[in-house]
């Protein structure tokens, strides 16, 4: 699936980058299959996946991020799938 990945700085409005991007993803009735972000050391990534190309284009070009090529962005949903795939628990931290 075309996936669009955006940073975001430290210096940014994190919650309004995210507003923004809700509002321009409505106005244009465009709807993601997937919408995940990722902290860094420094800021933050977002990665949108649409069922289109053209979709994902518009939003990586509106927000300043780029496409991902297929072979990473199925790395990437493979890296998300380990990290929080359906089986996915924290681990029991109660008083043995």
């Amino acid at each position: 699936m075309p996936t669009a990945e955006v940073r975001i700085s430290d210096d940014d409005d994190f919650v309004g980058r995210l507003l923004d991007m809700r509002v321009w993803l409505d106005d244009n009735q465009f709807q993601p299959s997937t919408f995940t972000y990722f902290y860094l050391d420094p800021g933050m990534m977002i990665r949108v996946r649409f069922d289109s190309e053209e979709e994902a284009a518009a939003f990586a070009h509106e927000f300043g991020g780029c496409l991902l090529d297929p072979q990473t962005a199925l790395n990437a949903m493979a890296l998300e799938f380990q990290v929080s795939g359906p089986d996915a628990r924290a681990p029991d931290r109660r008083p043995g």
